[in-house]
Formats: C-alpha cells, sequence, structure tokens
C-alpha cells in the first residue's frame, strides 16, 4: 500500500513537472521580450547562461536532474539568485 501510494505520487510529479516544463517552453514570448533590446551578443550569452540556446530535450533532461537534486536554477528575474534562495527568503 505504501509503495503504491509512492509510485503513484512520483508519476504524479513526474507529470505536473513535465507539464510545466512543456507549457513554459510553448507559452507565448520569451524572457527578453519585456525588457528594452538586447545588443545580440548580450543575449546570446544569457541563453548560454541559462542554457536557453540548448535544444528541448537537453533542457528537459537537465530540468529533471535539477528537479531530483532539488536544485531549481538561477532565477531570470533576479540574477545571482538562485531560485530555492528566493523560496527560503519568503518561507514562514
Amino acid at each position: 500500500l505504501v509503495l503504491t501510494r509512492l509510485v503513484g505520487a512520483l508519476l504524479v510529479t513526474f507529470c505536473v513537472a513535465t507539464f510545466g516544463f512543456l507549457a513554459l517552453r510553448k507559452a507565448k514570448g520569451e524572457p527578453f521580450d519585456a525588457e528594452k533590446a538586447l545588443p545580440k551578443e548580450i543575449e546570446l550569452n544569457i541563453r548560454r547562461t541559462y542554457h536557453l540556446d540548448w535544444p528541448l530535450w537537453r533542457q528537459y533532461t537537465h530540468y529533471l536532474g535539477g528537479l531530483a537534486r532539488g536544485d531549481l536554477g538561477w532565477s531570470l528575474k533576479r540574477p545571482g539568485t538562485t531560485v530555492n534562495e528566493i523560496i527560503a527568503e519568503n518561507f514562514p
């Protein structure tokens, strides 16, 4: 019974993570659309830093690996800050 629930919870977590990843990638716009136009070199450097220049399958496996380690990556809105740090700041 416990093992069945654990497998079910892992399956649901995997499906939610996959849906979230794909929904964000297929949403209209990009992280740089709202900002003022950046020079091409700087935009390419940012894309490289955040692995946005990788193929979708590689981004997905990197994302899943990070989730498995509890690493949610770097914030796009607050450079130099991890998502884990932002969550920790706002956690009661």
